[in-house]
């Protein structure tokens, strides 16, 4: 499958949601209708087929909720709602915003500066020739 195609759709869920939520039940119906026709074929009755074509699915609802939740689309619908949350709460209270803020801050400072040193001093090469063969004399 192209790359096109997924990316399509999620594009669809994410700026049309009804017109996704259409398609998906379609094919939904369209799967149940050629399950039931299959029943059919094997020799059962029409009322048969559809009870036999329905529990072959299971509930509708989920199915569709299921497809829905599949797409990458349904991750990014997920993390906007979540980010959306975040700044809500955090709007409400502004001093624990501006703590956490500051904590953040000063955390990622510190981590960036004890990289800064460590990575020269232990993770890189000496800045000599033949650096390996360097050793320490002690009494």
């Amino acid at each position: 499958m192209s790359l096109l195609r997924p990316l399509a759709r999620g594009l669809r869920a994410l700026f049309r949601p009804r017109q996704a939520d259409g398609d998906v039940a379609a094919e939904v119906r369209d799967y149940l209708e050629r399950a039931t026709a299959a029943h059919l074929a094997r020799g059962l009755s029409p009322r048969e087929a559809r009870r036999a074509a329905r529990l072959e699915v299971g509930d509708v609802g989920v199915v569709r909720e299921q497809v829905r939740a599949s797409g990458w689309g349904h991750g990014i619908e997920t993390t906007a709602a979540d980010v959306l949350h975040t700044l809500r709460r955090l709007s409400g209270s502004p001093t624990f915003t501006v703590t956490a803020v500051a904590t953040l801050a000063v955390g990622i400072g510190a981590s960036t500066a004890v990289f800064s040193v460590a990575s020269p001093m232990l993770l890189e090469p000496l800045p000599f020739p033949h650096a390996r063969r360097l050793v320490t004399v002690d009494d």
